[in-house]
């Protein structure tokens, strides 16, 4: 069952490979496919983009693992297709799904996260911002929010296992925030992942990229 309401995630022992499908030829003027964009995942399931990110020429959109299954269908806004997802890690360090991202007539892929109404934010890295430093979220739910990174390798505990290696930050997140990309100045920090009230936890970006070899856009 996909629990994608709640910000606690909860993790259990899998890992799956890519799953790398043929590419499709751009369309002139594609939107612009951004980090904070809500998601329909299998039809009416809901979920929240994190940031765009490739494995040489293929590009994928990482989520949270509760997120989807593989072979998952993904949607965009207007329900018009972006692909399907093809690889799942949820242990005790990692909480992921990638979803190859095959349609590019429609949506374009690049280094963005949505302003919610407000200007795009351009992600050129992904340098851990230190304790006390100010980080922002992109949430579908809550817009825009500021907090501080509060604590390193955090733990949250589930029904099935702690899930490690978090930061904490003092952003105040909804449920419906389950994914939203946090970011200070232009470094990618992770995306929200659990927490409650004004006490949000995100799962660094970095180990992501460094399990599946990808690169940021």
């Amino acid at each position: 069952m996909k629990v994608l309401s709640r910000l606690l995630s909860a993790a259990a022992a899998a890992a799956v490979c890519l799953v790398l499908a043929g590419t499709t030829t751009a369309a002139a003027d594609p939107t612009s496919l951004e980090g904070g964009t809500r998601l329909y995942v299998a039809g009416p399931w809901l979920c929240t983009a994190a940031f765009n990110v490739r494995l040489g020429t293929v590009g994928f959109m990482v989520m949270p693992g509760d997120c989807g299954e593989v072979g998952d269908s993904v949607d965009g806004p207007g329900h018009v297709p972006i692909g399907v997802v093809t690889a799942k890690t949820q242990n005790s360090t990692l909480d992921v799904i990638l979803v190859r991202v095959n349609n590019t007539e429609d949506w374009q892929q690049g280094p963005w996260v949505s302003g919610q109404g407000g200007p795009t934010v351009t992600i050129t890295g992904s340098t851990a911002a230190p304790i006390g430093a100010q980080v922002r979220m992109s949430g579908p739910a809550s817009g825009t929010r500021t907090g501080v990174v509060s604590a390193r390798n955090a733990t949250i505990n589930t029904a099935e296992g702690p899930l490690n290696g978090l930061t904490r930050t003092s952003i105040c997140a909804a449920a419906g925030d389950l994914g939203a990309p946090v970011y200070a100045g232009g470094q990618a920090q992770g995306y929200v992942i659990g927490g409650s009230a004004c006490q949000t936890y995100i799962l660094p970006i970095n180990p992501v990229l460094a399990a599946y070899q990808l690169q940021l856009f």
